[in-house]
């Protein structure tokens, strides 16, 4: 370990004496490249090509363009959404507003049967939903004409509630629309039926009503 210290010394003691002996010019700019003084090319791979003369560089930076203002300037809501394009007027410059004719849709349980018996809680359970019902029709493609039905099948046993509830047949909707009308139906209390097993059928009605336009 002794014979190393001696070559590894003198070898710092050149390197120091080397980039004194640069000038002060050079030596006071911090960081300070030694190989190229006034910065170098490359090929955009990290690949030296050549260094810059002195003069390549001070012209280099008296050409340097200034940022142009608008990629400096702030931005008012970074955060929020983008502006409209400016060909396109704004709802609030044209006075335009979302349309008030649009229809709103109503839902009724028209009736609900069991082919033995009567089922005690079925029109008061089933009828709670309504806006739900609604709620799937406008969801789901909305009515495909003034008035749709769609009548929901289901089994009641011992426990009293609509089991494998389906959508047996609709009209005026979607099927989309009349699944999902059925999947609320399904597992809600009926009552209990007058036997073990009771099939069972939901009548339901979705109306559209269209708004008065305001004067």
């Amino acid at each position: 370990m002794a014979r190393l210290s001696t070559p590894l010394t003198w070898l710092a003691l050149v390197t120091v004496t080397a980039s004194a002996q640069a000038g002060d010019s050079e030596a006071s700019r911090f960081p300070y490249d030694p190989g190229c003084a006034w910065g170098r090319l490359s090929d955009g791979r990290g690949v030296l090509v050549r260094c810059l003369s002195r003069e390549e560089a001070q012209g280099l930076s008296r050409s340097t363009p200034a940022a142009h203002p608008a990629a400096s300037a702030p931005t008012a809501n970074p955060g929020g959404p983008a502006p409209a394009a400016s060909g396109a007027p704004s709802a609030a410059a044209s006075g335009s507003s979302a349309p008030t004719d649009a229809p709103t849709l109503s839902a009724e349980l028209v009736e609900v049967k069991a082919e033995k018996g009567e089922l005690p809680l079925a029109r008061r359970k089933l009828g709670h939903p309504l806006a739900q019902y609604a709620q799937c029709v406008k969801d789901h493609g909305g009515l495909l004409a003034n008035t749709a039905e769609v009548t929901v099948s289901f089994l009641v046993r011992e426990r009293g509630r609509a089991e494998g509830a389906s959508a047996e047949k609709f009209k005026g909707m979607t099927a989309e629309a009349a699944q999902c009308i059925a999947k609320i139906v399904d597992r809600r209390p009926v009552g209990k039926p007058a036997d073990n097993s009771v099939p069972a059928a939901a009548l339901i009605r979705i109306t559209a009503k269209r708004r008065e336009p305001s004067r």
